[in-house]
């Protein structure tokens, strides 16, 4: 699989996501990516896709760093500094629950206020410039039941 973005993505522009000459070779020879470069910005939304056997399998692996590649690098944003309170992905700013005292940070109902305080502008000394969006997710049980909360500010 070669997938080559259209843009020019130069060493000054930091993407969210960023793949160059990424290429994934098996033992035996078998050639899964050859020379895979393209990035995604932060914001955006991309799909990968192509036919059986083209290497997304592989790609996503390498992207998640299951799998090493055999050339080229991956550069993934949240690994490279992004998740810090003027990144690009801020984390749970407080410390998640079990900083609060819960033993295994049970539920999510603290981090849906959170969000919404980081939404309405109130979140006092961990607030977020320019905050719009939020995630909060939540794992139930056994990991038996996820939710999943998305929050938009409204204007």
């Amino acid at each position: 699989m070669h997938v080559q973005s259209m843009e020019d993505h130069s060493a000054t522009r930091v993407a969210g996501l960023a793949v160059k000459g990424v290429g994934k070779t098996f033992p035996g020879g078998v050639v899964a990516l050859d020379q895979a470069s393209f990035s995604v910005e932060t914001g955006q939304f991309a799909a990968l896709v192509g036919p059986s056997g083209c290497g997304k399998s592989t790609l996503l692996r390498l992207l998640a760093g299951i799998t090493e590649t055999s050339a080229g690098y991956v550069e993934v944003a949240h690994l490279s500094g992004g998740v810090h309170p003027d990144g690009w992905l801020p984390v749970n700013l407080s410390g998640g629950l079990k900083s609060k005292g819960h033993p295994v940070g049970a539920t999510g109902v603290s981090q849906h206020v959170l969000a919404a305080r980081q939404l309405s502008g109130t979140a006092g000394e961990m607030q977020l410039r320019g905050a719009r969006r939020a995630a909060v997710h939540n794992m139930g049980g056994l990991a038996v039941a996820n939710y999943v909360g998305v929050l938009e500010a409204v204007a």
